[in-house]
């Protein structure tokens, strides 16, 4: 037999509980997410079966609502890892660039996107309601 995990949902469909369960039916580990007004995750909670913190993950969003930070804390609540993300657009705002830097600042990796632009066509003229 395998783990289970059982997932909650909010109205909004956001999943804000997650609990894994050993082949006992014992629980072994539980999420709990939030969320913004906007329905971007800002915060992962973990916890031990006995409801102790685990881990804590905190994440930051910007303007366009993309992540600019994900910081994780340990039980303590001292920083254990910490990612920032930098984006770059292109004239019709799309993004081009992700880099990702670690909490030294190096960095860790860069991602990027390119876009094929078509010229649409025009649109065809309104039918003349005088050729009826």
């Amino acid at each position: 037999m395998t783990d289970k995990d059982i997932y909650k949902n909010d109205d909004e469909g956001n999943q804000i509980e997650a609990a894994t369960y050993n082949e006992k039916g014992s629980l072994r580990t539980k999420h709990i997410y939030q969320y913004d007004d906007k329905g971007n995750m800002i915060e992962d909670t973990c916890c031990n079966a006995d409801g102790s913190l685990r881990a804590r993950h905190i994440y930051r969003y910007d303007d366009r609502d993309n992540m600019i930070e994900a910081a994780k804390y340990n039980a303590g609540g001292v920083l254990a890892d910490k990612d920032v993300y930098m984006y770059k657009y292109d004239a019709k705002g799309n993004e081009i660039e992700r880099a990702t830097y670690n909490e030294k600042g190096t960095l860790i990796k860069i991602t990027t996107s390119s876009y094929t632009y078509y010229d649409t066509p025009a649109p065809l003229p309104a039918p003349d309601d005088k050729a009826k």
